[in-house]
């Protein structure tokens, strides 16, 4: 079994980010670069040994993206989210993955349709499936699997989708449902 991968990037976007003052994160696969001193956000070094701060992210056009990121103001970024995906429509993917975090992916890239393509090839309908989310990028595959499960720290809206809610990441609510949907779902 093989996926192909592919990398995708769309200039365009890097130009309209700037203009909702949004600060950009380009992923290589060996290296993740970043616009602004994003050092009062230490998670980001922690999490990427090899972030390198540059000024000017459209220079690495010709570098294969693997996914175009970006940091805003929490409160405001939900609506700078409709505005990109109105602008971008059909031609980009515009997903909200945390409060202060946008992420830009080729407009058939979501976790929805890897888990439509996984469970194809593996021949499991999607009755059959459970998946477990906390944020608008699972809002699709949350619908799409017969099993929907919230996270208890979900936002309201992915919580509206589910099929069930379960306890918190940090009551370890993904184990928690696990263990009453697939290993003991009798109980």
């Amino acid at each position: 079994m093989s996926i192909k991968q592919e990398t995708y990037f769309n200039p365009l976007v890097i130009e309209a980010a700037h203009q909702l003052d949004l600060q950009l994160c380009y992923y290589t696969e060996q290296q993740l670069y970043i616009e602004a001193d994003l050092y009062s956000h230490r998670h980001w070094y922690l999490a990427h040994a090899q972030v390198k701060q540059i000024d000017d992210i459209g220079s690495l056009c010709s570098l294969p993206c693997i996914k175009l990121g970006a940091y805003g103001d929490g409160e405001t970024l939900r609506e700078k989210r409709q505005l990109l995906e109105q602008r971008f429509m059909g031609q980009l993917y515009v997903t909200q993955t945390a409060h202060e975090w946008l992420e830009f992916l080729h407009p058939e890239v979501s976790k929805a349709n890897a888990l439509r393509t996984i469970a194809q090839l593996l021949n499991i309908p999607s009755a059959e499936i459970m998946a477990i989310g906390d944020n608008h990028n699972d809002i699709e595959m949350l619908r799409l699997a017969g099993l929907g499960v919230a996270m208890g720290n979900a936002h309201a809206e992915i919580k509206s989708v589910a099929d069930y809610v379960t306890l918190s990441n940090d009551e370890d609510g993904a184990a928690l449902a696990i263990e009453k949907f697939v290993l003991n779902p009798k109980d």
